[in-house]
């Protein structure tokens, strides 16, 4: 409570101070940097008419923090937030089936691209289905695929795969074959590579009443656009042996890999 003097008779009392320098008058308070729960604050009670009051910092109701919805950019079902060079950034949502990918062209370095097909792309398939070739002792011989099932790319051509572009392929091969019955056979099965030895697969054996067996071989290479692949047996044992005719059991294909 403040008494002002009016005149010589009378004085008033007045229910607040008058600040006429008020930052002068903050400016000279000592500042606590590191308050506690302990220390007290002078406040106005809304709820009492103002009054001055003190209250502990301890006492202090916390403040109830802002949903995260009211702080979310996003506006639409399925939206994302990213965050480009300084904010977070709403990324809207793409259509159905389609994935994320990485762009740092794109302002939130990502964007939404169709899902690539899965499984393989690009494929050929091949088999055998017309007179026996004689497999020559000690001779290495070109397996002749001559009925083509399928091509998506044109790569075969001449019992030969020739290979569209860099990449990671998938390659197999089955032969059938026939001699005499309950014989012992040795053959080396192979892929060449540009005329090359690229993966063989060796067949060491006594064949069936029947005289036939089966050899493959499969194999997994980074490929360069332009190699050449075919499919070749080297016969080891003392005697010609033959490839059986039948379709289907003697087949070639390839796939490249996604």
């Amino acid at each position: 409570m403040v008494k002002t003097k009016l005149n010589s008779n009378q004085t008033k009392n007045w229910d607040t101070t008058i600040h006429t320098d008020l930052a002068n008058e903050i400016n000279t308070v000592a500042e606590k940097v590191s308050p506690i729960w302990d220390d007290i604050l002078l406040i106005e009670d809304s709820e009492s008419g103002n009054e001055k009051k003190k209250v502990e910092i301890g006492n202090l109701p916390s403040p109830t923090p802002p949903t995260f919805d009211s702080l979310a950019p996003t506006t639409t079902k399925w939206d994302i937030i990213v965050r480009d060079a300084s904010t977070n950034i709403r990324l809207w949502v793409g259509t159905d089936t389609q994935i994320l990918e990485a762009d740092s062209a794109e302002p939130s370095g990502l964007k939404w691209v169709d899902k690539p097909a899965s499984g393989w792309n690009s494929v050929f398939f091949a088999a055998r289905s017309w007179s026996e070739t004689n497999l020559t002792s000690g001779a290495i011989t070109v397996v002749n695929f001559n009925t083509e099932e399928f091509d998506d790319d044109n790569v075969f051509a001449s019992n030969t795969f020739t290979v569209p572009s860099n990449w990671k392929y998938v390659i197999y091969a089955r032969v059938y074959t026939q001699g005499g019955a309950f014989s012992s056979w040795y053959f080396d099965f192979r892929f060449h590579k540009n005329g090359n030895n690229l993966a063989s697969n060796y067949y060491n054996w006594v064949t069936s009443p029947w005289g036939r067996m089966s050899m493959e071989i499969s194999f997994m290479w980074e490929f360069l656009t332009n190699d050449t692949i075919d499919v070749r047996v080297s016969n080891q044992t003392w005697s010609a042996r033959t490839l059986r005719t039948d379709f289907g059991a003697s087949i070639f294909y390839w796939y490249k890999l996604n």
